[in-house]
């Protein structure tokens, strides 16, 4: 319902955005209710990996479930990391070969992502993304809070580095800092920012 993500809705190719992101809560809540469930959990943890692997057929940002589920199983299930490890290591390298069955779905459809009348992209180098990617980021964590001047295509443009660059960039580096010390103590608190990372 937040304003920023009617393209979602609106933008009828936006669809696979929606089932990825339905596919990917379904993956998580079906996980916690493995971890809760003592009688059952492995019907839970296969309907995890079902939920992945259809995901994983939307979406290519859905890689990125495994590494969000051992974020979730370290902080809020088990009693350490080796511990998360120890009790449901299986688990987590099969939800780590989800990734395998993303790039494979999407070596068998050659996807391409470039867009033919945004940018050249010849000429953008990896760090020139990198900062511009920042710059991103900080608008769009602004509009979910303040959700003014939205529209349908930002483009940013690449150009020469700038003060806002470097200051987007420590800004981001120091919240995935801090995130990062909050991981290693387990902190609860961490895990919006840590998911957000992910």
């Amino acid at each position: 319902v937040h304003p920023l993500t009617t393209s979602s809705v609106t933008y009828i190719v936006q669809r696979y955005e929606v089932m990825m992101a339905f596919f990917y809560l379904a993956a998580l809540y079906t996980f916690l209710r493995g971890c809760q469930d003592g009688e059952r959990p492995r019907r839970w943890f296969a309907a995890t990996l079902i939920a992945a692997c259809l995901g994983a057929g939307c979406k290519e940002v859905m890689v990125s479930l495994p590494v969000a589920l051992v974020i979730l199983d370290g902080i809020l299930v088990g009693g350490t990391w080796r511990e998360t490890f120890r009790q449901r290591g299986r688990f987590h390298a099969a939800a780590f070969a989800t990734i395998a069955i993303a790039s494979l779905l999407l070596a068998m459809n050659n996807v391409s992502f470039r867009s033919e009348y945004t940018y050249r992209w010849d000429e953008v180098t990896p760090l020139r993304y990198l900062l511009v990617q920042c710059e991103v980021l900080l608008r769009y964590l602004w509009l979910t809070v303040w959700p003014v001047d939205l529209c349908l295509d930002y483009y940013w443009p690449i150009a020469p580095v700038g003060v806002r660059d470097i200051l987007a960039l420590g800004t981001i580096g120091a919240t995935g800092l801090f995130v990062l010390a909050g991981l290693c103590r387990r902190s609860a608190l961490v895990l919006p920012g840590a998911l957000f990372f992910v």
